[in-house]
């Protein structure tokens, strides 16, 4: 076994994390990512994921009592069961403006 340097952090580089820029999907994309995902087991989680903005930790987060069938609303999970305080209304989880009803 070899010795440990004094200080470990001073071996190596640090890696650096190179931001990109996030890009949207248009309406027209939108449209037909959810055409081809009609009938999948997992469509009514895409639909809400482009609708809501939410990332997907919430959206598998996700349990019956953040969502709201009656007023047409999800609130984010916690992770840890605790539910999260609804978005403001006409925005998604994230704080971005709404594109419509998720639950119509």
């Amino acid at each position: 076994m070899g010795t440990r340097p004094a200080e470990p952090c001073s071996v190596g580089k640090a890696t650096t994390r190179v931001a990109r820029e996030m890009t949207a999907l248009t309406a027209e994309q939108v449209s037909v990512f959810l055409a081809a995902a009609r009938g999948d087991r997992l469509e009514a989680l895409y639909v809400v994921a482009v609708t809501t903005g939410m990332r997907q930790g919430e959206l598998f987060a996700l349990r019956w009592a953040n969502i709201d069938l009656v007023g047409a609303t999800t609130s984010r999970s916690h992770g840890d069961g605790r539910s999260g305080a609804p978005p403001a209304p006409g925005r998604t989880a994230c704080g971005a403006p709404a594109r419509g009803n998720v639950l119509d």
